[in-house]
């Protein structure tokens, strides 16, 4: 591995931190994303990103995640990927649809789920180099 390059482990800690970074995200209210990100299409982009890194972490997680952990991922993601067409319009008022709002509530659920991997997490990227 040259110097340029990062070690699998690493890779899926970045993802990981990624992952777990916008499900905070996700808690916050409509009007707190939308002047974070300040673009019309945040909620589908929102919605990628969040299912495109979940689905990463479950494939790439090895020991790192419990069954439980895992099972309670994949059930957040199932709901983010159900996501109607009216949730995921291009305009500001998209993140104040009900579905959003019941997915701050699972997310905030899901961060306090995932304690002990996020805290594992922490640790990874506060070892010395």
């Amino acid at each position: 591995m040259n110097a340029n390059e990062i070690s699998l482990l690493e890779a899926f800690h970045n993802t990981f931190f990624n992952f777990t970074e916008d499900l905070k995200k996700l808690t916050w209210d409509a009007s707190e994303i939308w002047q974070w990100a300040n673009f019309p299409y945040i909620a589908g982009d929102l919605q990628y990103s969040i299912l495109n890194g979940g689905e990463y972490v479950l494939r790439c997680a090895g020991e790192f995640l419990n069954k439980s952990d895992r099972t309670n991922i994949t059930l957040f993601l199932d709901k983010v990927a159900s996501l109607p067409d009216d949730a995921l319009r291009a305009n500001e008022d998209a993140l104040d649809h009900p579905r959003w709002k019941e997915l701050r509530r699972d997310a905030r659920d899901l961060l306090e789920q995932l304690e002990r991997p996020i805290t594992e997490n922490r640790a990874f990227f506060a070892k010395p180099a």
